[in-house]
């Protein structure tokens, strides 16, 4: 009887194994790949959401996540690149600006009001003044097309600060877009 029952055992032992190793060695016909991040090429990336939104990176443009619900933080790329296969983000560095003191500056950024964004500029008044802020439309006839935002500042003190600018509408408190410029005033 014991050597029955370590017979079936040892059946058992080995079927298991033997399942397992032919369940490692075989490929799938399809792997469900919902928010592949696989590329060929730079034509296949895409940015998908917002900064904030679950999900939100680079993905193949054929192969988007079927959503970005959910509330976690995520830090949206500028943009994407296809890197060894894989779409990877892309992160712009701040900008640099040098200013000499007394004399004017620009920044200009896209915009679309007619979206209800605009941009919004956090600064030092103690070394910047910000002068004018103006809109100019694209030469484009199309309505919402947008434009371009420009801000004049007066560089005033010597020395290192940095501009932030925050897309955002004025209702809403977290900005999509966000630009930071580093100052040098000498």
């Amino acid at each position: 009887m014991p050597k029955t029952i370590i017979a079936i055992i040892i059946v058992i032992v080995l079927a298991g194994l033997g399942y397992w190793v032919y369940q490692s060695t075989i490929v799938p016909e399809e792997i469900n790949t919902e928010g592949s991040k696989i590329c060929v090429g730079n034509e296949d990336r895409v940015v998908f959401g917002e900064t904030g939104d679950c999900n939100c990176g680079c993905y193949n443009k054929d192969d988007l996540p079927s959503s970005t619900s959910g509330e976690c933080f995520c830090q949206a790329p500028d943009s994407c690149e296809c890197l060894a296969g894989m779409c990877e983000g892309v992160f712009k560095e701040n900008q640099q600006i040098e200013a000499k003191n007394g004399e004017k500056f620009f920044v200009t950024l896209e915009a679309n009001p007619t979206t209800g964004y605009g941009w919004q500029v956090d600064f030092d008044p103690v070394y910047i003044e910000l002068l004018v802020k103006n809109y100019v439309p694209s030469s484009s006839e199309l309505i919402g097309s947008g434009g371009e935002e420009i801000f004049e500042f007066l560089a005033k003190e010597l020395g290192g600060t940095a501009i932030t600018f925050s897309y955002l509408r004025p209702w809403e408190e977290e900005s999509i877009k966000e630009e930071i410029y580093e100052i040098t005033i000498d």
